[in-house]
């Protein structure tokens, strides 16, 4: 009886703690036409620097059509920020309107709040096309930073996507704490 007690508790926190979270998708879509996007996201900013903004654009070409998020200003090479309240993992996103091939710019992950890395985005050359930008071999992200962006007229994105770190919900939590509490009555009924 104990034996399967101790199993019947193995079992629940293995698949409480299992448990994954769906994939946010955030596309824009539900916004209008030239909304200034920074914080409509729940867990997560869209920012700029050097005084630009990042814009809701309506793109016949987009993955997720209508719309994309762009930098607004002058020159057309607004940076992109983007910060997650809590870690996240699997994060990807497509590239809108990237006119050439080869590094067109550059991105900074950061993971638990520290820079990690800087990778190249990489251009097919297929304006039309989006470009997938696969960033899930990073985890824990909490932030990244598009910049660089060596074409003129510069580019959207679209479908960021992305899941919840590790950080368990308080019905886990709960879920745990019960196991734990029933495997140490087991014990000491021995």
């Amino acid at each position: 009886m104990k034996k399967q007690l101790a199993l019947l508790i193995a079992a629940s926190l293995a698949v409480a703690m299992s448990a994954k979270a769906a994939p946010t998708i955030i596309n824009f879509d539900d916004l209008p036409n030239h909304t200034i996007v920074t914080n409509q996201y729940s867990g997560v900013s869209f920012s700029s620097d050097g005084g630009n903004v990042l814009e809701v654009i309506s793109f016949p070409f987009a993955s997720s059509a209508p719309n994309i998020v762009a930098g607004n200003n002058t020159n057309g090479f607004a940076d992109v920020i983007i910060n997650f309240d809590t870690p996240v993992n699997a994060l990807s996103f497509d590239a809108i309107g990237v006119n050439n091939a080869g590094t067109v710019g550059l991105i900074d992950i950061y993971q638990n709040n520290s820079f990690t890395a800087t990778v190249n985005l990489l251009g097919q050359g297929t304006v039309l096309v989006p470009d997938y930008v696969d960033l899930s071999a990073y985890s824990d992200v909490t932030g990244i930073k598009i910049y660089s962006i060596t074409d003129l007229l510069g580019y959207g994105y679209d479908n960021f996507q992305f899941t919840p770190g590790a950080v368990p919900e308080p019905s886990t939590i709960a879920l745990a704490g019960f196991g734990i509490a029933g495997f140490i009555a087991a014990r000491r009924r021995k």
